[in-house]
């Protein structure tokens, strides 16, 4: 028998366990930041939808969906640079639609990524994916792509033109007559 190999298996076993909280901290905050930062950089419009509850999820697991994003052309670019899935990971190996997904009411077509934090990962690193991602949503973002319910229930005003970048400018109102108290 491996008494020395039981004994330092042990050992390994209890730093983990002492890490675990720290660690599964650390990585929960990798995987919010990066929800933050892609959703105040994302084109406007393009609305990051969290697939699954963020509240009851691995800390090292982010599943969203970017409506009105070509599919192919955002997932093609972002490939060459970022690791991620683009389904569940109970779908990953099989080429299949994802069950979770379809029940969770995710459309097969819709732009997908799964994104996986770890214990190396750093924060150099998620940023360089926030900047990847971001680049390939400005590059593939139509917002005649996006369901018009949607933009709706995200308060996206009328009359924005995703071409110049800009909402509306609100209308000039005509200068307040200035009354004197006698």
């Amino acid at each position: 028998q491996n008494v020395p190999g039981i004994v330092g298996m042990g050992r390994a076993a209890a730093l983990s366990a002492a890490e675990l909280e720290a660690e599964a901290a650390r990585i929960r905050s990798l995987r919010d930041y990066t929800v933050a930062r892609l959703r105040l950089e994302l084109p406007l419009g393009c609305i990051m939808h969290i697939n699954g509850s963020m509240a009851q999820r691995v800390p090292g697991n982010l599943n969203f969906s970017l409506p009105g994003c070509n599919r192919n052309a955002l997932l093609n670019q972002v490939w060459q640079k970022v690791s991620f899935s683009a389904t569940s990971a109970c779908a990953a190996a099989s080429g299949h639609t994802s069950h979770v997904l379809d029940a969770i009411g995710v459309s097969p077509s819709m732009t997908t990524m799964r994104l996986g934090f770890g214990r190396f990962n750093t924060q150099a690193e998620v940023d360089s994916a926030c900047d990847v991602i971001v680049e390939a949503a400005h590059l593939h973002f139509n917002i005649k792509d996006v369901p018009q319910t949607l933009l709706q229930r995200c308060a996206i005003p009328a009359g924005y033109d995703p071409v110049m970048a800009t909402a509306p400018q609100p209308q000039p109102q005509p200068p307040r007559r200035q009354t004197s108290a006698s």
